[in-house]
């Protein structure tokens, strides 16, 4: 199945800051189940193949900005492969850091002793901060760190033998692989804008419809993309909160602003509505119509 990309796109409380993540489901190769179309998954292309990234925006004013690089890029687990390369008895040890991660012996076949030993090390992932998964070949067991970060690169591995059984390992052999970083990054107006002051609600973003492409590259060229639209509308609500605040507080006019207020309320969950419904274009009239009537209100007008 092809790789389908997700992500989300909340903003802060204070308006000014928006957070991009990608959500996309990564392949738990001990319960493959739970992701069937994410990284990883049949044939996908994994985190580790990412290369770079870049963003395409569309502002609810309709300003068009491709290919923005924010240098972002998921973090990568620093990890271990091994490979039994043959034998018919004894055992496996497998330590990083000097801490051993777990033990098997040979039963019934080398894809079993492999399991067995994958099995192993998750017993004890807890305490050990490792987890280990089958390779694509069944001789091959990944051994990785359950966090991402360079932080845990560059350790000294060590595999015990006894009996006839052979590896891949050799003296000296480390952890490699991991990369920092998360998958969410913040991104703020002035990130996107060459020049933000032409924005008239600079430092905070827009509220309205924003349409965003998220690609992904491999060493190749582009991999995937994937376009969403999302719905802001924090400035609104902001003001609204400031507008019930200030009847509770000092309002000489609440009689009147009760209701007008109400009606605000009920036209930006009309817009909520639009955009959920799809119907853009009205939730951006609605939304901008909310903003324009609560920035012009007044409380104790005379």
């Amino acid at each position: 199945m092809a790789l389908e990309l997700d992500f989300n796109l909340s903003i802060s409380e204070c308006c000014d800051e928006l957070q991009f993540c990608d959500t996309t489901c990564k392949i738990d190769p001990n319960n493959p189940a739970h992701c069937c179309d994410g990284y990883g998954a049949l044939g996908n292309p994994i985190l580790s193949d990412i290369t770079s990234t870049s963003f395409d925006w569309i502002l609810p004013s309709g300003a068009i900005y491709n290919g923005v690089n924010p240098l972002f890029l998921n973090g990568l687990p620093a990890q271990y492969t091994l490979t039994i390369s043959g034998g018919t008895s004894g055992s496996i040890a497998v330590a990083i850091n000097s801490l051993v991660l777990g033990v098997a012996t040979y039963s019934v076949s080398i894809a079993q002793t492999i399991q067995d030993l994958v099995n192993d090390i998750n017993s004890n992932t807890t305490g050990s901060g490792w987890f280990a998964f089958v390779g694509v070949a069944t001789d091959t067991i990944i051994i990785q760190k359950n966090i991402p970060g360079a932080a845990y690169n560059n350790m000294l591995v060590d595999v015990s033998l006894s009996g006839t059984l052979t590896t891949s390992w050799i003296i000296g052999d480390t952890t490699a692989l991991g990369r920092e970083g998360s998958n969410c990054f913040n991104v703020k107006l002035d990130d996107i804008v060459p020049d933000p002051c032409t924005i008239s609600s600079f430092p905070s973003w827009l509220d309205g419809v924003y349409t965003l492409t998220y690609v992904v590259y491999g060493i190749n060229g582009e991999l995937i993309r994937k376009t969403k639209k999302f719905f802001i509308d924090c400035n609104a609500k902001s003001c609204l909160k400031s507008l019930i605040k200030a009847t509770i507080n000092d309002c000489k006019d609440c009689e009147e602003a009760d209701p007008r207020i109400v009606m605000l309320r009920s036209k930006l969950d009309a817009a909520r509505n639009q955009f959920d419904e799809c119907l853009f274009d009205c939730a951006q009239e609605t939304i901008d119509s909310v903003n324009k009537q609560c920035r012009n209100f007044c409380l104790d007008c005379d």
